[in-house]
């Protein structure tokens, strides 16, 4: 599956080159006496530049997904599953389980930075908002509650490349947010209280 992710990324890339590359050099060709087929030409390169912007963005995830798994480095009790299907349908990036039986359900992103937002009473509301101070979009959380309320398991949300390590627990939802490189996130885990089913009963959050 990871092969055929990097081909499918890899062709895509090169298809994108070759429309650019192709575009640009036939427009300056015909240029000077054929304006408006140089012109097709240049908008075929913008085709080609899509479609790396396109490849990319699909890629990318992946790629932090793949360089987070081979930096985890906890336990060997432990188990780690990648890219686990659920029973309701969908996928659960990471799925670590401790040699307690406790179990979290891991998604990795990109962002630098999040915070959770408050009502004026200072009470968790189950919103993450960005660094800009605005709700993340698209919103990871649905997806990852859906994920841990499908295996029962504690919903993680994994930030590699923050700058600055702290966590984040929101109790409305029992989500842990880890900011920081592996060791946070093993820490983390560590000290997370196992699952049980009031942590999805009434209003917990799982939406």
């Amino acid at each position: 599956m990871r092969n055929s992710g990097f081909t499918s990324w890899l062709a895509r890339i090169l298809g994108g080159l070759v429309l650019v590359f192709g575009g640009v050099q036939t427009a300056w060709i015909f240029w000077s006496d054929w304006k408006n087929f140089a012109l097709g030409s240049l908008a075929v390169a913008a085709v080609g530049v899509a479609v790396m912007f396109h490849a990319e963005a699909r890629e990318r995830p992946r790629r932090l997904l793949r360089r987070a798994h081979q930096s985890l480095g906890l336990p060997s009790q432990w188990s780690v599953e990648v890219d686990r299907a659920l029973p309701e349908g969908g996928n659960a990036p990471l799925v670590v389980t401790r040699s307690d039986a406790a179990r979290f359900v891991i998604d990795v992103r990109d962002y630098k930075e999040v915070s959770s937002r408050k009502t004026i009473g200072g009470k968790d509301e189950g919103v993450l908002l960005g660094a800009n101070g605005k709700s993340l979009t698209p919103d990871p959380l649905p997806k990852l509650r859906h994920a841990a309320r499908s295996l029962e398991a504690i919903p993680v949300l994994w930030l590699p490349e923050a700058p600055s390590p702290r966590n984040i627990r929101m109790p409305s939802s029992n989500l842990i947010v880890v900011m920081g490189a592996a060791r946070h996130l093993k820490h983390a885990l560590l000290g997370a209280e196992a699952f049980t089913a009031s942590t999805v009963s009434g209003n917990s959050g799982y939406a």
